[in-house]
């Protein structure tokens, strides 16, 4: 018993080292689905903590078939008869949905207006489930586009078009039409029709702003009177397959459903009527996952919020710290990766409210006892808005 007793503490400690958990790891977190949209069928990887185990993934309530890859990821099939809504998953220590995936049907073109007209000319396509158009194309040929509403898509015939279906793509899937036909422009007696040959000005002050799983583009346009559209092409940086994500009039971009830590690469250029590119102008970013999970940025509550954040696993305890207008109101040392707020507490002395107002709140991890104070690098810094509840 006594060599028993000897070993116990140092075997502890080695396991303790190279990460093995010595007690549960608690009740999974969803940190977030990569793609967020996408057709029954789609494959769709799950990142989050404490994933092993798992005995259920649903989609809105329908359950799925998935594989545990790591304990911070699952993949999972869309399966028959989802809807939109939350993506939980179930472990033996809880269960947890703090992410959605919106399900889209695939679009059906059903026809255009008119059905035969020469490059330049504007032309209403219909059909079914067009929301969310990333690519409508002539024959193979990319076009300038305006999705109008679920059943009607506005689109320019482009330079260089041919003969062939009109094609629609979303994240639901694509759907051709049937043949348009590219007629010859009128031409006045004696009169030879003007060509433009000159491409417009390259996009201006383009900037992309990473977030979670999502990049956010913007841009100037050009000042070309005959302006058609802007289009965006993205590619994994290293790779050489690239894909159309947008092109329009507009002057910001939301490309949503990325994967975390992967650096994307977007190409813009800007298209005339005439059919004209102009030169590249090129940017890239890289989502990343916040590691403060739970209530997310800026998010508007009226209940006291459980603050949840990404698990350290060398960490014995945290250090949460609570700012209101600056100024410090909680410091609490959980020894898990969450903590239940409440609507009044005593923090130096002085009784607290969980008031209407904005809080940012930091969590660092401490290694080894808590009386060494010995703190890693910060976790993560966010905030929340407590509002007052609907009389």
């Amino acid at each position: 018993m006594k060599h028993a007793r000897r070993w116990a503490i140092p075997v502890l400690a080695a396991l303790a080292l190279v990460g093995v958990p010595l007690a549960s790891a608690g009740p999974p977190i969803v940190t977030g689905v990569s793609p967020t949209i996408g057709k029954i069928g789609t494959s769709v990887t799950i990142t989050g903590t404490d994933l092993t185990g798992a005995i259920a993934v649903t989609f809105n309530g329908t359950a799925a078939g998935f594989t545990v890859n790591m304990p911070t990821q699952i993949t999972a099939t869309v399966p028959g008869g989802a809807t939109s809504g939350p993506v939980s998953v179930t472990t033996p220590d809880g269960i947890d949905a703090n992410s959605t995936f919106t399900v889209t049907a695939p679009p059906s073109v059903s026809g255009y207006t008119p059905t035969s007209a020469p490059i330049g000319t504007s032309v209403t396509i219909t059909g079914t489930d067009l929301t969310g158009a990333i690519a409508v194309t002539f024959n193979g040929t990319a076009a300038s586009f305006t999705v109008n509403t679920p059943t009607q898509i506005t689109a320019t015939v482009p330079g260089g078009a041919t003969r062939g279906p009109v094609s629609v793509t979303t994240p639901g899937g694509s759907d051709a039409g049937p043949t348009f036909t590219i007629a010859s422009p009128p031409n006045v007696s004696g009169v030879s029709p003007t060509i433009v040959l000159t491409p417009p000005s390259p996009v201006q002050r383009v900037t992309a702003r990473a977030g979670d799983r999502t990049i956010v583009l913007t841009w100037a346009r050009p000042t070309a009177k005959d302006l058609a559209s802007i289009r965006i092409t993205r590619s994994i940086v290293g790779e050489k397959a690239s894909t159309t994500v947008y092109q329009g009039l507009g002057t910001a971009f939301t490309n949503r459903g990325l994967q975390n830590g992967i650096v994307y690469r977007y190409v813009l250029v800007a298209l005339d009527k005439a059919g004209n590119t102009s030169a590249a102008t090129v940017v890239t970013a890289t989502p990343v996952a916040p590691l403060l999970v739970n209530p997310r940025p800026d998010a508007r509550i009226v209940a006291p919020p459980l603050l949840r954040w990404a698990r350290v696993p060398a960490a014995r305890y945290y250090n949460v710290q609570l700012y209101r207008n600056g100024v410090k109101v909680l410091s609490a040392w959980p020894a898990i990766s969450r903590l239940q707020l409440t609507q009044t507490w005593t923090y130096d002395k002085r009784s607290r409210k969980l008031s209407p107002d904005r809080y940012t709140w930091y969590v660092w991890p401490g290694v080894g006892d808590r009386a060494a104070a010995v703190y890693g690098q910060l976790i993560g810094k966010s905030s929340f808005v407590v509002v007052a509840p609907r009389v």
